[in-house]
C-alpha cells in the first residue's frame, strides 16, 4: 500500500504522504509508536514534553470491550499520550487510533466537575453534601427505581452500584439499553481471543469488527491470512473482514438463524466445521432488528456445532464486568428497554443513569426520549455532559479515563488493571465512591472503603472472580480470566418479519468514530465523526432518480428523517444501510425496538 514515503535527499529527507493518496488508517498511531528513532510523532504529543519528562503507568483501554493493555503517560499532572503494551493474549502492542487518542477528552474544558441540581431557575452547581442529601431524599421517596449503566465504570464501580441496587431492592437494572446482546450470551462456553485466532473455523455472527472491535479485527485478520483459521462471515453488507473470509454470506431480508442453519449444513462447510475447533464470535448484527434475532442465530450455530465456544462481541468497555458483577437484569422483563418502557408509561418513580445516555445510545430514540421524560425523577452520573444529563434532576460528576484506579473485565472475561495517572478534575469522584456515598446518605453501609478492598471483596463474593484478587490483578500483565455465573440462556421467541409495504430493510450499525462523548471531546478525533448518510446498492439507487448525496425522506412506521443518500456497492439489494450515532439526523427515529424488523421507504424531497 502506497501511503507514506521519503521525500528529498540527504539532510533534507522528510517523511511525507502522497498528495493524491493521503495516509488514512484506523491504526495510524502505531506507526509513530514503532518508529525506532522517534522521527514520526503524533500531533497530540508533539512538542508537549521530552520522553525523559514523562511518567507512565500500565493500565487498560476502555474505549471498547477488547481490553487492550496500554501505558498512560503524563507530565505535570496532564495526560499526554497513550501507547500500546505488548500483551500477547490481547492486543500484542497494537492500538486503534480511537483508543490511542481519546485520552484528550479527560482534559476537555467541557468536563463535568461539580454536582449539579435542577431548580426552578435551571441547573445550578452545588456541593456534594447538598447533592447527596437531595439524591438520598429522591431515592427514599421512590417506590419503583430503575438503574441503567455501569458499562463505563470499573469493576469496583459496577459492583458498588450493584450492591446499592440490592440494598434498595431494585428490579429494573441493566448495563445496556437495547444496544447489545442479552446478558445470557455470557452463559455459553466462553472462548478467548487466542482460541479464536487458533481455531480451525470462526463463525462470525457479529458487527463489523474493524469498526467496533478493531484489535479483535487485527487478530482475526492475522489468523485468516497467516494462520490456520477459516472465517465464515454472516453479514448484511461488506465489512472489514469480508475480503479475508473463507465464506461471506449475505442474508439481506432473510431470517438470519435460518440462513445460518442452511449454510452450516452444506457439505463443504460441514466438513470444514468438523476439521477442528470452532469459535462463534457473537455480537449485534443490526441495531434495527431486536437482539433476539442475533441470539437465535447463535443458537442455530451451536446446534450445528455443539462443541463450539462463544466469544461475545460486546461493545462497551466494561459491559461484561458490569453484567457479571450484578448489573444484569433478572429477566428480560426488567432489562434496560423494559426500564425505559416502564418510565415512559409513568410506572418508574426514579431512573438512575450510571454513565449511560439512553437518548443517544438506545437504538429507539422515541422510546428513550419518552422514558427519560416520563420518569418521575432522573439522577445521572457522568464525566461529560450529554443529552440525558441535560434532562436530569441531579447530576453527579464521575472520574474519567486516567483519573481512577481499579480493574475491568473484557469480553473474554479477562480482568486487568486500571491505574490512575492524574488528579481528578474538580470534585468528580469514582463511581464506587458515589454509590458508597449515596448508601451512607440513605443510612446504609456497603462496607466499601478502598479500591483494593472492593477488588478483594469481589474475589471473595462473586462467582468466577475468586482468582482476581487485587494483588493478582496488579501482578499479572495478561490479566485473570473470570467467567461469571449468569444461569442458563433464556430462549426467546423470534417472529418472522411480516410484509410491511415498505421497500427497504433498514440496517444500522456502528462505526469507529461516532458521537461517543470521548470521541466528541477529543480534539484529534472529533473531526472524524461522520454525517448520517443513507447508503443503497447502485441498482436500487439508480431507481430513485436523485443525485449522489441528495437529501431524501426516509420513512418507517415509527418516524421520518431527512438525510443525504449515496450509492454504495457494499450494500445488499433492497436494504438501506445507515451508521448509528453520526452527526445530523438520528437514525434511531426510524427504529422501533419492539418490532421484528424496521423497513423504510425513500421519497425525494418535494
Amino acid at each position: 500500500m502506497r501511503s507514506i514515503h521519503f521525500t528529498q535527499r540527504g539532510n533534507f529527507t522528510q517523511v511525507a504522504t502522497f498528495p493524491d493518496d493521503p495516509f488514512a488508517s484506523y491504526f495510524s498511531g502505531n506507526i509513530a509508536q514503532i518508529c525506532p528513532v522517534g522521527a514520526l510523532t503524533a500531533k497530540p504529543y508533539r512538542f508537549k514534553a521530552r520522553p525523559w519528562d514523562l511518567e507512565q503507568v500500565v493500565s487498560t483501554c476502555g474505549t471498547c470491550s477488547t481490553g487492550c493493555r496500554i501505558s498512560v503517560h503524563s507530565s505535570r499532572d496532564e495526560l499526554l499520550r497513550v501507547q500500546g503494551v505488548d500483551v500477547d493474549a490481547v492486543n500484542q502492542g497494537w492500538l486503534c487510533d480511537r483508543g490511542r487518542f481519546s485520552f484528550q477528552a479527560t482534559g476537555s474544558d467541557q468536563r463535568l466537575t461539580e454536582p449539579v441540581v435542577r431548580t426552578d431557575d435551571g441547573p445550578v452547581e452545588t456541593s456534594w453534601s447538598t447533592a447527596l442529601a437531595l439524591a438520598a431524599q429522591v431515592i427514599g421517596d421512590a417506590s419503583t427505581i430503575g438503574i441503567i449503566g455501569g458499562s463505563r465504570s470499573t469493576n469496583e464501580g459496577a459492583y458498588a452500584w450493584a450492591q446499592l441496587a440490592d440494598t434498595l431492592k431494585v428490579a429494573y437494572r441493566d448495563s445496556q439499553v437495547g444496544d447489545g446482546l442479552p446478558a445470557d450470551i455470557l452463559s455459553y462456553p466462553r472462548a478467548t481471543i487466542d482460541e479464536a485466532a487458533a481455531a480451525s473455523t470462526v463463525i462470525l455472527l457479529g458487527p463489523d469488527l474493524k469498526e467496533e472491535l478493531p484489535l479483535l479485527y487485527l487478530r482475526m485478520r492475522g489468523a485468516a491470512v497467516n494462520g490456520p483459521t477459516k472465517v465464515i462471515e454472516f453479514s448484511d453488507h461488506d465489512t472489514g473482514m469480508t475480503r479475508y473470509a473463507w465464506r461471506s454470506i449475505r442474508y439481506s431480508r432473510r431470517d438470519l438463524a435460518s440462513v445460518v442453519t442452511a449454510t452450516l449444513a452444506e457439505t463443504e462447510i460441514a466438513d470444514q466445521l468438523a476439521a477442528g475447533p470452532v469459535v462463534i464470535i457473537a455480537g449485534r448484527t443490526n441495531l434495527a432488528v431486536p437482539a433476539e434475532a442475533s441470539m437465535a442465530a447463535v443458537r442455530a450455530a451451536l446446534e450445528a456445532v455443539p462443541s463450539a465456544t462463544v466469544l461475545p462481541a460486546m461493545i462497551r468497555g466494561n459491559v461484561v464486568g458490569a453484567l457479571q458483577l450484578g448489573l444484569a437484569p433478572s429477566s428480560p422483563d426488567h432489562d434496560g428497554l423494559a426500564a425505559l418502557t416502564a418510565a415512559a408509561n409513568g410506572e418508574l418513580d426514579l431512573l438512575i443513569l450510571v454513565g449511560n445516555d439512553p437518548l443517544s445510545e438506545c437504538p429507539d430514540t422515541d422510546l428513550a426520549r419518552r422514558g427519560v421524560a416520563g420518569a418521575g425523577r432522573v439522577i445521572a452520573t457522568a464525566a461529560f455532559p450529554n443529552s440525558s444529563t441535560a434532562s436530569a434532576d441531579i447530576v453527579l460528576p464521575s472520574a474519567a479515563f486516567g483519573e481512577e484506579s481499579g480493574s475491568t473485565t473484557n469480553f473474554e472475561g479477562r480482568v486487568s488493571l486500571i491505574t490512575q495517572k492524574v488528579t481528578v478534575a474538580g470534585t468528580a469522584r469514582p463511581d464506587w465512591m458515589i454509590a458508597a456515598s449515596l448508601a451512607d446518605a440513605l443510612g446504609h453501609d456497603l462496607g466499601l472503603d478502598s479500591v483494593d478492598q472492593i477488588t478483594d471483596q469481589i474475589a471473595a463474593n462473586v462467582a468466577g472472580y475468586d482468582e482476581a484478587t487485587a494483588q493478582r490483578v496488579a501482578d499479572d500483565l495478561d490479566g485473570v480470566i473470570a467467567i461469571g455465573d449468569l444461569g442458563e440462556p433464556v430462549v426467546r421467541e423470534v417472529a418472522a418479519p411480516a410484509p410491511s409495504g415498505y421497500d427497504y430493510r433498514l440496517v444500522v450499525d456502528r462505526t469507529m468514530y461516532d458521537q461517543e462523548a470521548t470521541t466528541v471531546m477529543s480534539e484529534s478525533l472529533t473531526d472524524l465523526i461522520g454525517t448520517t448518510t443513507a447508503r443503497l446498492h447502485p441498482a436500487d439507487f439508480a431507481q430513485l432518480g436523485v443525485g449522489d448525496g441528495a437529501d431524501v425522506h426516509l420513512i418507517s412506521s415509527s418516524g421520518k428523517v431527512v438525510a443525504p443518500i449515496t450509492s454504495d456497492n457494499r450494500v445488499d439489494r433492497h436494504t438501506v444501510w445507515i451508521p448509528f450515532r453520526h452527526q445530523g439526523s438520528a437514525v434511531g427515529e426510524l427504529i422501533d425496538v419492539h418490532a421484528v424488523a424496521t423497513d423504510v421507504r425513500i421519497e425525494r424531497l418535494s
